[in-house]
């Protein structure tokens, strides 16, 4: 089974040796972290989307990760089986730009044969 785990470091890049040590501990293959730290979103190792929104690291020896697409707050790898996708999205975008992120996001997921799991942090302020 597929162990995925989701992280909002905010930034900061202080949580990501608790992350990592977590990851160890419980066989955590896939690690997604929202608002990762700019210096840590762009180390070795990890899947970024296009502005370090959100990144993919692969945790385990035993699965073979690739990278397969990414855009503004979305990025997207795949083993011999499934698609891992993580997602960010900003509080303060219009209802309108959300209704269209969701929208691209469902348009790349939507041509997949794969199973998918996507995880992500989908914030909506209404205001």
């Amino acid at each position: 089974m597929l162990k995925v785990l989701l992280a909002n470091t905010n930034r900061s890049s202080l949580p990501l040796d608790l992350i990592n040590e977590l990851a160890i501990e419980q066989n955590i293959d896939i690690i997604i972290i929202t608002e990762p730290n700019i210096y840590e979103a762009a180390r070795t190792g990890w899947m970024a989307d296009t502005v370090g929104d959100v990144v993919i690291k692969n945790m385990s020896g035993r699965l073979a990760l690739s990278f397969k697409t990414r855009t503004e707050g979305f990025v997207v790898a795949e083993t011999d089986s499934t698609i891992i996708a993580g997602a960010y999205v900003s509080p303060n975008i219009s209802i309108g730009d959300y209704e269209k992120y969701l929208d691209s996001i469902h348009r790349i997921l939507s041509c997949e044969s794969k199973k998918v799991i996507m995880m992500g942090d989908f914030n909506l302020n209404r205001g």
